[in-house]
């Protein structure tokens, strides 16, 4: 059986050589036929070629000429003369135009000229797109784009007019009819023959065909459907249009073949293609000979093939069988190793990152680590469970610009993108992040991977550094608009002064300086505070007890607390360490702050003033059950100026704010309406001293 099988195949593979050299045999004869025809269609049509190019030539010289003789000579009727004259010798002309500047055809001949400002707008663009051209490279163009008239292509000459001074008067504008035209430069060619031109122009439209007039001006690269009554497709004709030049063999559809040859026409602006189609019958009446006697071999050929793979298919399919599946199991075992130690190691680093990262679909979160549940507060349960979808944790008034950038990224081809928004965990905080995204496939459906940046701090710590720059340049124009008013205040508070001691203690006019001295007073008071929060005065740091401190602070303020039937309770903490402080200043402080609570408490209320320490800090939290401090205003409170009362000036805070910070110290607020409000003052650790 094995030797049967080897005799099979070797006398399949000799029948095989044997219709393979027969084969060779065939397109070689079939190649040297089809060469010879080709060069002498290329002759053809490279002669029609030169034939057409020396007639266009022909009349864009006679064209040329008028224009240069309706530059130089004054007699008008001489020149409309001249253009008669040419008319009648150089033949081919439809219409010779003198056009003016404008575009309005002022002569011509014969005299049922046309003029081009009266041409329809469709074909008035193209022709003075071209006129502008002409006159702005000072050269004749040739114009052949959608102008049709009657069924007739025309085909424009444009010469620009210049004087000697180089001033512009118009074209001379040469029509030809495309039809009569080429049929007159190539007559010596094609006349007798069964070859047909047609012509393309340098933008795809069809100028002259013999056989397709109803497709005048067509391009071929927009045909209609009754274009494809005689063509496939108009592949063929796109691609002698890229190369310009050389010969072709075309079968159209059941018509006989076609010898085509092609060559460019160049002109000065632009380019004509002339095809010349050629029948190919006696070449294929060859071709059909040969193709019989190698259809048989092809036949025979395939038989024996047929014969021979059955049987080496027959003897190898166990085999290579077998060893595919194989191959297929080691494959396998390899890619499912490969894969468990990719997802390890991707578990691994997902699951150690302090930064929260997530995997999830457009529907649901496919998998989060630790620090994203740290992060918003949510657990597995609540993630998974398919309720809490990620646009859900963005914050409302950024939902929309956050949609419109991921669907910007969803639709796009870009794998990476961040996006920066604001977000609330499960507390309802308000989160500042930046999130990278980045998108996969995983088991056939679109994964989108997100790692998230807390800037909640940064973007905080930017704010606070603005308005640290912004308050800044407030007190320092307010410092200098303080010193431009305290010298004439001055002279104003002597001058009220003097005119106060002429007047008796009983005058009516007594109470009026009264009035003025305490507004001046007043004012005054306000610039110190301008002054003191534009100073930047140093600190005089010394050893104080807390206790020290607060007990003088509380002799300072009792007179007013009484004044508004209040009491001021104090809560330290046993072992409180003494400070490195400017007792000065930081009695100021307490002073503003609590200056704020008594005016904001209403009688028999109690103001509290606790102090507290731990391993980093001191704190100092001064709180009342006051009025509050409305939402819209908590933002703004410590900028100068800014007060909610009639008589303050909007110092304090900004000023207790400063002082705090020059004692690397932080200032916060914590109020609500109608409850009260808290102060917190903390003293980093190293201003505290054990």
């Amino acid at each position: 059986m094995k030797d049967k099988n080897i005799i099979i195949i070797v006398a399949g593979a000799i029948v095989f050589f044997l219709g393979f050299i027969a084969h060779i045999q065939y397109f070689r004869l079939r190649d040297q036929f089809i060469d010879l025809y080709k060069d002498k269609q290329m002759v053809l049509t490279k002669q029609a070629a030169l034939n057409l190019e020396a007639f266009i030539n022909e009349r864009l010289k006679a064209i040329e000429v008028l224009a240069q003789m309706s530059a130089t000579k004054p007699d008008q009727a001489e020149i409309f003369s001249e253009y008669e004259r040419v008319f009648q010798i150089v033949k081919g002309f439809e219409y010779i135009l003198f056009v003016d500047e404008t575009g309005k055809a002022i002569a011509g001949y014969p005299e049922n000229h046309p003029c081009p400002s009266r041409l329809p707008d469709s074909l008035k663009i193209g022709y003075f797109s071209a006129f502008e051209s002409a006159r702005l490279n000072r050269k004749i163009i040739v114009h052949s784009r959608d102008v049709v008239d009657n069924d007739r292509v025309l085909v424009c000459l444009i010469a620009p007019i210049f004087t000697e001074d180089m001033t512009f008067r118009g074209s001379v504008t040469g029509i030809l009819n495309v039809q009569k035209s080429i049929e007159a430069a190539l007559e010596p060619i094609i006349t007798g023959s069964e070859d047909y031109v047609w012509v393309l122009n340098a933008n795809g439209f069809l100028m002259y065909h013999p056989r397709h007039k109803m497709s005048l001006m067509g391009n071929i690269q927009h045909v209609q459907q009754k274009c494809f009554d005689c063509h496939q497709n108009f592949e063929f004709e796109r691609q002698i249009m890229a190369r310009q030049t050389g010969v072709e063999l075309k079968s159209i559809f059941s018509n006989p073949a076609q010898l085509i040859g092609f060559a460019t026409v160049p002109f000065e602006n632009t380019s004509w293609l002339v095809v010349v189609n050629s029948p190919f019958r006696q070449i294929k009446a060859l071709i059909r000979s040969q193709f019989k006697h190698m259809l048989f071999l092809i036949l025979f050929m395939m038989g024996t093939v047929i014969i021979g793979a059955v049987l080496i298919n027959q003897i190898n399919k166990t085999r290579i069988t077998a060893r595919k599946e194989l191959e297929n199991i080691k494959v396998q075992k390899a890619l499912i190793k490969e894969k468990k130690a990719l997802e390890s190691r991707y578990r691994i680093l997902v699951e150690q990152s302090p930064d929260p990262i997530f995997l999830f679909t457009r529907r649901k979160f496919i998998l989060v680590n630790a620090s994203f549940e740290t992060f918003f507060g949510y657990r597995g349960a609540e993630i998974y469970g398919g309720k809490l979808k990620f646009i859900g944790l963005v914050d409302a008034e950024y939902v929309h610009r956050f949609e419109s950038e991921m669907k910007k990224f969803i639709k796009g081809k870009k794998q990476l993108t961040a996006i920066s928004t604001a977000m609330r965990n499960k507390n309802g905080d308000f989160l500042e992040v930046q999130i990278s995204f980045s998108r996969f496939r995983m088991g056939g459906a679109v994964v989108y991977q997100g790692v998230l940046h807390d800037v909640t701090k940064i973007k905080q710590l930017e704010r606070e550094q603005e308005q640290r720059k912004h308050l800044s340049m407030i007190g320092e124009m307010s410092a200098r608009i303080a010193h431009e008013i305290k010298n004439p205040l001055a002279s104003i508070q002597t001058g009220i002064q003097l005119l106060e001691s002429t007047v008796s203690a009983n005058d009516p006019q007594k109470s009026y300086y009264e009035r003025l001295r305490r507004e001046i007073q007043r004012v005054d008071s306000i610039l110190k505070g301008l002054l003191s929060y534009a100073r930047h005065d140093s600190l005089s740091k010394k050893s104080v007890q807390i206790e020290t401190l607060l007990d003088r602070f509380q002799r300072l303020i009792l007179p007013t607390l009484k004044k508004h039937q209040l009491k001021l309770i104090v809560d330290l903490d046993p072992n409180l360490p003494s400070i490195e402080i400017d007792d000065q200043k930081m009695e100021q402080v307490l002073w503003n702050i609590c200056l704020n609570a008594i005016q904001a408490s209403p009688a028999g209320e109690k103001i509290l003033i606790k102090v507290s320490s731990n391993n980093d800090s001191l704190l100092l939290k001064i709180e009342d059950h006051g009025c509050g401090i409305a939402e819209e205003n908590l933002k703004k409170i410590f900028y100068p100026f800014f007060s909610t009362r009639t008589h303050g000036t909007g110092l304090g805070l900004a000023i207790s704010r400063k002082i705090v910070e020059q004692h690397q110290g932080k200032l916060e607020i914590k109020t609500k309406q109608n409850v009260g409000t808290t102060v917190s003052i903390y003293l980093p650790k190293a201003e505290v001293i054990s």
